[in-house]
């Protein structure tokens, strides 16, 4: 529950089920796993990646043992 609190600048952390966007400003990176099926879900990650503050700076494809194809986007903090 405190990892985000913890973590120190070079550390990465695992989220799944916690709110990180008051943290935004301390997050240098971002990596998202997608696939193709939507699921319910109770919880959605929420900074937007889509503004300048980020720029997506690499994507891989990659075959999974549930999903077939599992795209691997690599956000990075634009500097100011």
């Amino acid at each position: 529950e405190e990892c985000l609190q913890k973590a120190e600048s070079s550390d990465y952390v695992f989220i799944e089920n916690i709110s990180v966007g008051s943290f935004a400003s301390d997050i240098e990176q971002v990596i998202v796993y997608r696939w193709q099926r939507k699921y319910p879900a109770d919880f959605f990650f929420d900074i937007d990646l889509q503004t300048s503050n980020w720029k997506l700076s690499s994507m891989e494809e990659m075959v999974g043992y549930s999903h077939e194809c599992i795209h691997k986007e690599i956000y990075k903090k634009v500097i100011k």
